[in-house]
């Protein structure tokens, strides 16, 4: 019997155990998906802003190309090297608007994948 009490003891604390781990594991869980949650919004505001950044400054540089031809300047080099300059600075926006999409992707897969495993953990907190 004593054999039959000390294997009982000994389950009870490996139970007990495993609840408190797989307690933690479900609360670290869900605090990574609001963290990442979290995240996604930042980064898609992030990408708005860089967007109205993009926008003025292709303004500007069109505004600086129309004063560029007027008579008066014509063959400026200051403004050609401004409108040069300018023109980088909106191709290299371009650039990383190119790779919003597939940061965006990325970000939805991870997004996705995380949802799904929430689920399971939130059934299997449920049935414990």
């Amino acid at each position: 019997m004593t054999l039959f009490n000390g294997a009982l003891i000994l389950l009870s604390a490996l139970l007990s155990v495993s609840l408190i781990i797989n307690i933690i594991l479900s609360w670290y869980a869900l605090n990574a998906t609001r963290q990442i949650r979290n995240d996604q919004s930042q980064i898609l505001g992030l990408i708005g802003e860089l967007e109205e950044l993009q926008d003025i400054i292709g303004i500007y540089v069109a505004h600086l190309h129309s004063v560029a031809e007027m008579e008066m300047f014509y063959g400026d080099e200051t403004l050609r090297e401004l409108m040069r300059h300018g023109d980088a600075v909106v191709e290299a926006f371009q650039d990383y608007r190119s790779l919003y999409p597939s940061i965006l992707e990325q970000q939805e897969e991870i997004y996705d994948d995380i949802g799904e495993e929430n689920q399971d953990t939130e059934t299997a907190t449920k049935a414990i």
